[in-house]
Formats: C-alpha cells, structure tokens, sequence
C-alpha cells in the first residue's frame, strides 16, 4: 500500500500552519463521535464534552468517498530481507462494512483459518508441520475489504505452503464446508461477540465504529441474527466468488537470494 504517514520529505515539510488548517477541517463538531463505556454517568459524560468541545466551530469538509469499491490487481512477489522466516500471505478481495455479504465471510474465514480446528491449521501446521503460525483473516472498510490468510515458514515450505493454501481455497469452492463446521463456526462467533462486551475498551470501541459507520450501535443481538442467518449455500457461493486464482495476490518475505 501507500505510505499512510508520509515520506520524511513530506513530514518535515509540515508547519504549524498545515496543522491547524488541518484540525480545523477535519476536527469540526458534526463529524466527532464520543464513545465512552464502563462506570460513569451519562449526564456527567456529556456536561464534561460539553464544557471541553462547546469552542468548536464549523462544518465537515467534503471527505472523498469512493463510488465502488476499490480496484484490486492480482500479483505475486517476493521480497529478501534478512530474517529467518519467511511471511507468507495470500490475499483476495473481500467486502465492505457496508456489504452484508460480510457475515458470510467472517464464517468462511473462521472455517478456513479461524483457530486450531480450521482447515489451514489442521491441515498446514498439524499434518504436515510446515509452519508454526497459520490463519487467515478479514479487514472490512467503508468502501472495500480483504480476505487474506497469513503463515510463517521455511523458504524451503514457503512455495509448498502457498501451493496448500490455494488448493484449500479450491476446495471449499468445490465441496463446500460441512454442516459441523459451519455450526462450529457459528458458535465461536456468537460467543466472541458475548465475551467481547466483558471488556470495556472493547464496547466503547465497538460504539465508537458503529457511530462513524452506520450512525447507530448495533445490538449484538442483532448481528448475532445475521451470523445464524447465513447457510451452507451462502457459504459455497461466497467462496466461489472469492477464492479464485485471478483474484490473488501472494507475497513472500524472507531470506531470498537474487535467483529467487
């Protein structure tokens, strides 16, 4: 991806001025959210933000927001750095926040690498032994997602762990999971979602995205719904649709020699 923090030349280029103009666009009372959770009263939470934020001033700048989701280009490389694994990641296209085709994927992720009885960990780590660490995982964005799974190998397995990893992505394409899996699958999740409201930081963060994202908190109640909703159809469709070699990226990084 990009620099998401800029170069050193752009960041010593900054003033003070570039600061304040910035803070001043982007810092404006209708596009600041305040989540807060635990031992606290509402009103006193809100007499306090009042006292320290009534001085802002102005409205939300224009933020550029994609028509469609972003456009991705399949790839593969191979970067040397002189460290003793080598990282592996393969990656596709995933959905939105705003898809909610994303509730398929999360299941489909957690059948494929979610944990010590997924596919790739079974399969990778406990029949073969040719990685410590597997699994794979999803980021889902305002305006795009991903899907990709992560191992930590030899540069001797790396090529034979990409090469198990796409035949399980064919696989689940063809065959589909099972009815054990998926209620497997389900289950961790909903329990996630009961055990993630024991942690503070946790709920106000998850307060905090729901507001920026859908101007509303979504009970889990609610997605737990969503979660219970998806089938075994759902998830055979949604790994025909992703987990398809023209839509891969694949990234090495390890101790490579030029010929690699």
């Amino acid at each position: 991806g990009k620099p998401v923090i800029g170069t050193s030349q752009t960041v010593s280029s900054f003033e003070r001025r570039n600061l304040v103009d910035y803070i001043s666009k982007r810092y404006t009372p209708d596009s600041i959210v305040v989540s807060a959770a635990g031992n606290l009263e509402h009103d006193q939470v809100v007499e306090l933000i009042s006292e320290r934020f009534s001085g802002l001033s102005g409205s939300r700048a224009d933020w550029r927001i994609a028509d469609s989701t972003p456009v991705t280009v399949a790839a593969t490389k191979k970067v040397s750095k002189p460290i003793e694994q080598v990282h592996v990641v393969v990656g596709v296209p995933g959905y939105s926040q705003l898809n909610p085709d994303k509730y398929k994927l999360a299941l489909l992720d957690n059948i494929l690498g979610g944990g010590m009885s997924s596919r790739l960990f079974q399969e990778v780590r406990e029949k073969r032994g040719l990685a410590y660490s597997v699994g794979s995982y999803t980021a889902n964005y305002r305006e795009g997602g991903l899907f990709a799974v992560y191992a930590g190998t030899s540069s001797e397995t790396a090529d034979e762990v990409v090469d198990i990893i796409q035949q399980e992505f064919k696989k689940i394409a063809s065959e589909n999971a099972t009815a054990d899996e998926l209620d497997r699958v389900k289950n961790q999740i909903k329990g996630s979602l009961v055990m993630g409201q024991e942690s503070m930081s946790g709920r106000m963060m998850k307060m905090g995205k729901n507001e920026l994202t859908y101007d509303r908190v979504i009970p889990i109640e609610e997605v737990a719904e969503k979660i219970q909703a998806v089938t075994l159809d759902d998830i055979h469709e949604t790994a025909k649709a992703l987990l398809i070699p023209a839509k891969e990226s694949i990234v090495q990084v390890g101790p490579f020699d030029e010929e690699d």
